[in-house]
């Protein structure tokens, strides 16, 4: 992620890869464009490229995925493997 100070950071409830819930922190870098998500064994980026294009990744050295944003059943918001819950702070 690129350096720079986080606009808003937000305490959540993350999992990871249907692993078990656990609290995280949650960064937006910049407005509707940049997001990280702090696990305690985990440091994910979703970035948005403006044009509907999402993509993750785990580490600043993993390779970038292309992903859908979903709603579950529990009112839960998921990018790919990862999952949120909370009042999560997008825009």
């Amino acid at each position: 992620m690129a350096s720079g100070v986080a606009l808003q950071q937000k305490q959540l409830i993350c999992r990871w890869d249907r692993q078990a819930w656990r609290a995280c922190k949650m960064k937006r870098h910049r407005q509707g464009m940049n997001w990280e998500f702090n696990l305690a064994e985990h440091n994910i980026q979703i970035q948005h490229d403006g044009s509907g294009v999402m993509q993750i990744r785990q580490s600043d050295a993993g390779h970038w995925t292309r992903v859908e944003p979903r709603w579950d059943d529990e009112h839960t918001l998921c990018w790919g493997p990862l999952c949120t819950r909370g009042a999560i702070p997008l825009d």
